[in-house]
């Protein structure tokens, strides 16, 4: 035996000393290009291996390989990526060339590129691998917390619903506040074209996976060069090309569940029960505590439903990928397809996408290329109700349901003997319909034709073309259609937005110091919209819920807007020796929007940038790698105002006719001096690099004031009209945005951490007459838009269980009035600050990537709470925290004593209060939520080239995994200050999927 294992030592001790016999030293050193400076920490790895290492403190690296005649791969944050073939040498000497901070990436501006050390506005960028195969449907969710500077809210939690995207704050009162949106040139309206639908986002179109990069325009110098439709700020997205090379297939699947992100807490049968006799007995109903016992039964016995469990179930979500690129010196092509479905944890709300992208590029001869960008879609939900508290909410019914009363029948079938006008939201699930599909195709075409060495010209023509068809449906039996015998509604709407841009760029170095870029332009661009709505009435069978036949005609109307826009455009930018960058832009624009007296305006800005870096006092520094100071002033306008406000518009209505025949009235007063709103921006801005690019970032300080504010001006009654629009008053944003790049640890164990945050105010300066509020639209100058104005609450009598609020001196007051409001010091439309924190690991063929997104400082509503928390005011289901409710003198509590029906004599209602509401129900949305973690692993290449693969990846993934907040609500997330009553918030999900190349 003993000789057995000494042989088999021997045996395995002889081929570990072949196996070293075999391997190979080599040694190294990274320098830089100048070979004065050594690197440390470069990551030096085999091609084709898990061999690898990183740089010393003398910039050298050992490696023992199984030959020398393989091929090195180095990386480095702030040096290009460098591979370098080690040709039979056992000591190489490797130089690589400086990209610090990426200051030599290209960045999309607009009309054109810049070099990112050329840039003296401000501009974010967000990389298309940061966004991909996340579980959202559109790319606006997707970059939430990833850029400083930008702020995006939820207007709901459904998959493919609308969001609230605010860069630098909330820049209009009556206006659009949304940012342009421009994909592969072509500018996008990002508002919601649908009627019935609980939410629809023209961005969900986009399948995010083919986003190459997005770029965020903050201030006038980065976005004045699209004048009037810039106030808000643009965002510009790029999708991927072709590349040269073979044809390389990618696929890509993902399949996950989805779930509430919190539980819901509600009354059980028996606690329903004993509560509602309660809240009865309350009321000094001598036989009210009777009657509730004969209608409910004891508590005791009292049965539990689950209506919540009834609506919910555990949702779905899955996405497929399929893309050929490939390319040569002549033509490259990108051919994309993906299918999308996402099935919402709410019954009833589901999202379908399918995706074609054929993306060209083609060389023609030596001066002329053809560029082509066409993307098509369907997208197909089911909202199955509009969110309100109307009683066929599935939401609102679901929650609100009443514990006691059965789902089913014994039978087994939907029990619909419930409260009058209250439907069983099963019943409204299979009975009732309200579906949308949106069918849109965008293509941009350019031309590019090179003059001479430096001088192009580039002719773009796009076309956005997106029609939606809605249908609705209410059965007759349920509590929608029941008044009118049933209802059947048809939206059918169609965009077509047409565009032409006409550039010639020039860009020449001169004497290796002086750099010179100009560009000149000309925008045209013409949107109509059209709708038609039908209705009938008087279902006669509920099984024609699909046609009009058998009702009667209710409704036809139709709906003409269009808008055009034309502006002249120019930019000249300036650059000595690589230091000294000085950049103007100009544009002329006209709005058909605008009256008739002030169609067109000139939106001016200008910018310089010094790199302090390369100064001969810090050109051999090896501690910073980059320092830039930026400065910019400029205007942009906002022209997402009503399609008509200085024209004199009539309308027909029923008020208009005369002897049963149909006629019009005048219904708005024209003023033909309405003009856009005007954004000023200032910015400072300082970019840094440390450590050949270890520690990277920037400083933004920005003032950005908005003037001619679009308000209505009261007229007196003897006008006949109610207001006129006028460009009149202001209000100011002005913030700090800090953003901030490390490489903690560099080498077979790599941590990078990306980390931003945005300090900002809002601050309206004048409204019509100067220093006077306007109470009726809750707008105070000197006070952020938005501010809380109503009576504060001041908790329950320990005495009596009375809900209680303060007076305007303070004092304790049962019945508010309008002079005890007060305002509140947080703002419900713009946070103290905001941002986001991601950190990425990677070991050899591991990655994790976490990333975390916060806001703080804004409270809002949580209206769905004031429904189920009153008090039993209304015959709903109550959330769980009314068991604390007050019963006995001197007790101490937040929830007021029970009064069914009614709010308790000598006071107001401790659900909405008087004299303007009440704070109870507002709360701080403050939140850190952990909102992607991802975890991977690459299948090593040495396998994959036995199978012919170039690679493959595994990975998982969760999204909104974990909240920490103080809102009572279910999502913090939701637009602060909007309305939540009835809408469905987000879940967290948990996918699995895999990324695979040929």
């Amino acid at each position: 035996m003993r000789k057995n294992l000494l042989f088999t030592f021997i045996l395995v001790l002889s081929f570990c000393m072949k196996g070293l016999a075999q391997q190979k030293v080599l040694r190294g050193r990274v320098m830089d290009a100048s070979g004065k400076e050594t690197l440390i920490g470069v990551s030096v790895r085999l091609k084709g291996t898990n061999i690898g290492t990183s740089t010393n403190s003398e910039g050298q690296f050992t490696l023992n390989v199984p030959s020398l005649d393989g091929t090195l791969v180095l990386s480095f944050m702030g040096y290009k990526p460098l591979e370098v073939a080690i040709a039979g040498k056992a000591n190489v000497s490797i130089s690589m060339e400086e990209d610090a901070n990426g200051l030599n990436d290209v960045v999309v501006v607009g009309y054109g590129t810049q070099k990112r050390k050329e840039i003296s506005g401000s501009i974010a960028s967000v990389k298309g691998s940061e966004i991909a195969n996340l579980t959202t449907a559109s790319v606006d969710r997707a970059i939430q917390g990833k850029a400083p500077g930008v702020q995006i809210n939820s207007s709901n939690g459904l998959p493919g619903g609308a969001t609230e995207v605010r860069i630098r704050g909330t820049g209009s009162i009556n206006a659009g506040n949304e940012p342009l949106y421009i994909v592969d040139g072509v500018q996008i309206t990002s508002a919601s074209r649908t009627v019935n639908l609980a939410s629809s986002n023209p961005l969900s179109t986009i399948n995010p996976n083919d986003i190459e990069s997005v770029e965020i325009l903050k201030d006038a110098a980065a976005a004045s060069i699209y004048g009037a439709q810039a106030g808000n700020g643009v965002i510009i997205i790029t999708t991927k090309s072709g590349k040269d090379g073979k044809a390389k297939i990618n696929f890509g699947a993902y399949y996950g569940i989805t779930e509430l992100v919190q539980g819901i807490s509600l009354l059980n049968g028996p606690e329903w029960v004993a509560l509602s006799r309660e809240s009865i007995v309350n009321t000094g109903n001598l036989v009210g505590g009777y009657n509730a016992d004969v209608n409910n039964g004891l508590a005791a016995n009292a049965p539990t439903y689950d209506w919540l469990g009834a609506i919910t179930r555990q949702g779905r979500a899955q996405n497929y990928d399929l893309s050929v690129t490939g390319g040569n010196d002549k033509m490259k092509y990108l051919i994309a397809s993906s299918f999308n479905n996402q099935e919402h944890h709410f019954k009833g709300y589901d999202f379908k996408r399918g995706s074609l992208r054929v993306n060209l590029d083609n060389k023609i001869t030596d001066k002329l290329s053809l560029e082509t960008r066409l993307n098509l879609s369907s997208v197909t939900q089911n909202s199955s109700d509009i969110p309100s508290f109307q009683n066929y909410n599935i939401f609102i019914t679901g929650l609100a349901g009443n514990p006691i009363d059965p789902i089913y029948n014994a039978d087994g079938g939907i029990n619909t003997t419930l409260r009058p006008g209250w439907d069983n939201p099963l019943f409204s699930l299979a009975n009732n319909k309200n579906l949308g599909v949106t069918n849109q195709g965008i293509g941009n075409m350019a031309l590019n034709y090179d003059i001479i060495p430096g001088l192009r010209f580039r002719s773009s023509f796009s076309l956005e073309y997106t029609t939606t068809n809605e249908e609705l449906f209410y059965d007759p039996r349920s509590a929608a259609g029941i008044a009118v015998g049933g209802a059947v509604k048809f939206n059918n709407s169609k965009t077509v937005n047409w565009q032409t841009d006409q550039t010639l760029t020039y860009n020449k170095v001169f004497a290796q110091k002086h750099s010179v870029t100009a560009l000149l332009g000309f925008n045209y661009r013409n949107e109509i919209y059209t709708l038609t709505n039908t209705q009938g009435n008087g279902v006669a069978i509920p099984d024609f819920g699909n046609t009009l036949t058998g009702t009667t005609p209710s409704v036809l109307s139709s709906l003409f807007n269009q808008f055009k826009t034309a502006g002249v455009f120019a930019r000249l930018g300036y650059t000595y020796d690589d230091k000294y960058i000085l950049q103007g832009t100009v544009r002329r624009d006209g709005s058909s929007r605008f009256g008739e007296n002030n169609r067109f305006g000139v939106f001016p800005a200008i910018s310089g940038a010094w790199r302090i870096n390369k100064e001969s006092f810090l050109s051999d520094s090896k501690i910073i790698s980059d320092l830039k100071l930026r400065a910019s002033y400029g205007e942009t306008g906002n022209s997402e105002i009503s399609f008509y406000p200085g024209l004199s518009l009539v309308t027909s209505n029923a008020n208009a006719s005369y002897n049963s025949r149909a006629g019009i009235i005048f219904n708005q007063l024209g003023n033909s001096n309405v003009g856009w709103e005007r954004n000023v921006t200032t910015n400072f801005g300082l970019d840094y690099g440390f450590f050949n690019g270890r520690i990277t970032g920037s400083f933004d300080y920005f003032i950005r004031t908005t003037k001619d504010l679009l308000l209505n001006r009261p007229l007196p009654n003897s006008s006949g009209f109610a207001t006129i629009a006028e460009n009149i008053g202001s209000l100011e944003n002005r913030g700090l945005e800090i953003g901030l790049s490390t490489i903690n640890l560099a080498g077979d164990f790599r941590w990078t951490t990306d980390f931003n945050i945005t300090f900002i105010k809002n601050k309206v300066l004048s409204l019509l007459v100067e220093g006077q509020d306007l109470p009726a639209n809750n707008l105070w100058v000197g006070r952020p838009l938005g501010q809380i104005y109503v009576p504060h609450w001041a908790g329950v009598n320990p005495a009596d269980g009375r809900p209680m609020w303060y007076d305007a001196n303070g004092n304790i007051t049962y019945n508010p009035v309008a002079a005890d409001r007060q305002f509140t010091e947080d703002n419900t439309r713009t946070p103290r600050y905001y941002g986001g924190l991601t950190n990425n690991f990677s070991y050899k063929n591991f990655d994790l990537s976490v990333f975390f997104q916060y806001q703080v400082g804004t409270i809002q509503q949580d209206q769905s709470r004031a429904w189920l928390l009153s008090d039993f005011r209304y015959n709903f289901n109550q959330y769980s925290e009314v068991l604390n409710r007050w019963t006995t003198p001197g007790q101490i509590t937040d929830v007021p004593r029970l009064y069914a029906g009614a709010q308790q004599p000598g006071t107001a209602s401790s659900v909405f209060g008087a004299g303007g509401g009440t704070d109870r129900f507002y709360s701080d949305a403050s939140y850190l939520r952990l909102k992607s973690i991802s975890l991977g692993y690459n299948i090593p290449v040495s396998f994959l080239s036995k199978i012919k693969m170039s690679s493959l990846k595994f990975y998982v993934q969760a999204y909104n995994l974990w909240t920490l907040t103080n809102y009572t609500g279910l999502d913090p997330e939701f637009a602060a200050g909007g309305y939540n009553m009835g809408l469905a918030p987000q879940g967290k999900s948990f996918t699995a999927g895999l990324q695979a190349s040929f």
